[in-house]
């Protein structure tokens, strides 16, 4: 069984490389195995999010994050930030 690692390792290559359907494949993988992600998954899988132009899905990942009670980082809410930037209409980002 893999480790949670291996799990954060592949998610950054996949970030890294632009791979973005992979990372979502690993992160469904992970939570079909019952795999919590840390914080640096679910920053990773916002930075995706935002890269990938699905803004709206990086406020998901980050409600599951909240949900989960994994304290977000000043990396996270930067991805966050970036993501509302992208958009470029904050007064629609949620939150």
């Amino acid at each position: 069984r893999p480790i949670k690692a291996t799990y954060a390792e592949l998610l950054t290559l996949c970030y890294k490389e632009g791979r973005w359907a992979d990372a979502w494949h690993l992160y469904n993988e992970m939570k079909e195995i019952k795999m919590r992600p840390n914080v640096a998954m679910y920053t990773t899988m916002i930075m995706v999010c935002v890269k990938s132009k699905e803004h709206l899905r990086a406020w998901e990942i980050f409600d599951a994050m909240r949900h989960e009670n994994v304290k977000p980082t000043v990396t996270t809410y930067n991805a966050l930030i970036n993501a509302c930037a992208n958009k470029q209409h904050w007064p629609s980002a949620p939150r």
